[in-house]
């Protein structure tokens, strides 16, 4: 065995280290044996044997090092499963001392289940403890199990390239030659009998299921918090189509600004087109497909544009609101999901979306920089309005606003595309603003022209209607 002098730099338990004099048998190791499969369905651990309940480092003669060796091995075989993988190492403290150190690896088969007297149990290791994993962390020790990929997994459903035509019809447009099977096989799209892959389903024409339900949603507000918000789409397609349609969708529902140029204008969007296309496209990329009734969520609030996907990162690294995204380690969920957009040219190289996305925002100062949040269970892109300039405490001043017409507004009307900007208000309360009673001259007169030009919108689905300016034709000024 390989020996080395010893030296523990922290001299107590923490959610990485458990420290033991010695290894207990039977009905007793269940106390460490709940210790390794804590570590192992966790960031891994190390068990040192050999120091005493003062965290003195007493140490075990050769042939109790041996017997411990061996006691390790016989109970971690037969309580345990799947087997987590472990590393020895041996420290002298003195003459024929030693101290053993038992490195347990984090589990690439999850989750580590422990069997006591018949019993099956799940543990988690937190701060110098362990403890029963609670229903919602065996769901994500099962979702972050090193499981066959999600797209790579077979099908009994047969390739026919009748199925595909929005992929073929895709591929040839954007490389200029078309598309065939040898290309798809060596994606492994589908295998030797010809049967296709999880992930080539996803892209076939008439593909309408959950795993890729997306919706766009505006808000009128800061938050989901709002009362009022607008659905944009709500669709189940293939892939590619689902792309475009929430592009067109997005396009279609931003602002755009003038900007005067020396020869002529140009109409720049709140955001980079870009980016936006970039955050989509990695929504689906790598989403967690195993999160079977999770869609992918495109929320458009007044000041930012949030892309959220089910999955967190696959190296399991948490994030919170990191800007400096071009430095975020790419890893591929998908494979063949990210193959086939790659060949029709909807992804570039691996990680360069988020090249470009900083790329986008290069010039804009640090409080409107793009930024990423990872947990768990979901990823998600946020992408900075770069027109937006309203404090986000302002939600209950009335801004200067503008609009095709506004030379033609009467100054009531002016007032109340203001006054209901950031907040939906009810006829009372307009009523109240500009200190007039509600009356039918008020709704005919004022009020519901504004609503037949669409400048105002007015939601009934509510029990009192709630009156909010459109922001797609009336601008902060």
């Amino acid at each position: 065995m390989t020996v080395s002098k010893f030296e523990l730099d922290i001299p107590f338990e923490t959610k990485k280290i458990e420290l033991k004099q010695f290894l207990n048998d039977g009905a007793q190791a269940e106390s460490w044996l709940k210790t390794i499969a804590g570590f192992a369905n966790g960031d891994g651990g190390d068990i040192y044997v050999g120091i005493n309940d003062a965290k003195e480092s007493i140490g075990l003669t050769k042939d109790l090092v041996d017997k411990q060796v061996q006691l390790f091995h016989r109970n971690v075989k037969t309580h345990l499963s799947p087997l987590p993988k472990y590393d020895f190492s041996y420290h002298q403290i003195a003459y024929n001392l030693y101290v053993i150190q038992i490195h347990i690896h984090p589990s690439q088969e999850l989750p580590v289940v422990l069997s006591m007297h018949g019993v099956p149990a799940i543990y988690v290791r937190d701060e110098g403890q362990n403890r029963a994993a609670n229903r919602q962390e065996i769901v994500n020790l099962v979702l972050r199990s090193n499981q066959d990929k999600f797209d790579t997994s077979e099908t009994n459903i047969k390739y026919r390239k009748e199925d595909f035509t929005r992929l073929f019809k895709t591929f040839e447009n954007m490389n200029g030659h078309p598309l065939n099977d040898k290309i798809l096989h060596s994606h492994r799209f589908f295998d030797e009998e010809g049967n296709l892959r999880k992930g080539a389903i996803l892209f076939k024409d008439d593909y309408c299921d959950n795993l890729t339900a997306l919706k766009v949603t505006k808000w009128f507000g800061f938050s989901k918090g709002v009362n009022t918000f607008q659905k944009l789409l709500d669709i189940k397609e293939n892939i590619l189509e689902s792309i475009d349609k929430v592009m067109e969708t997005i396009r279609n529902h931003i602002s755009y600004i003038e900007i005067k140029l020396d020869e002529g204008r140009k109409s720049e969007p709140d955001y980079p087109i870009r980016s936006i296309f970039e955050g989509v496209v990695n929504a689906f990329a790598h989403k967690n497909y195993y999160y079977e009734d999770a869609i992918i969520e495109i929320d458009l609030f007044l000041d930012r544009l949030e892309i959220t996907s089910p999955g967190g990162m696959t190296n399991h690294i948490l994030l919170n609101e990191e800007k400096d995204i071009a430095n975020i380690l790419p890893t591929r969920r998908n494979e063949i999901i990210c193959e086939i957009l790659n060949i029709t040219k909807y992804m570039e190289k691996e990680g360069s979306g988020f090249d470009k996305i900083s790329q986008d925002y290069a010039y804009m100062p640090k409080e409107k920089k793009p930024f990423v949040t990872s947990k768990e269970n979901y990823f998600t892109l946020t992408l900075p309005n770069i027109h937006f300039t309203q404090p986000l405490t302002n939600e209950e001043d009335n801004p200067h606003i503008t609009c095709f017409n506004y030379n033609l507004l009467t100054k009531k009307q002016r007032d109340i595309l203001s006054y209901c900007y950031f907040k939906p208000r009810t006829i009372e309360e307009i009523a109240s603003y500009l200190k007039v009673s509600v009356s039918t001259h008020l709704r005919k007169n004022i009020l519901y022209p504004l609503v037949d030009s669409d400048l105002l919108i007015r939601n009934e689905s509510l029990k009192a209607d709630l009156y909010y300016t459109n922001h797609d034709l009336v601008k902060l000024a």
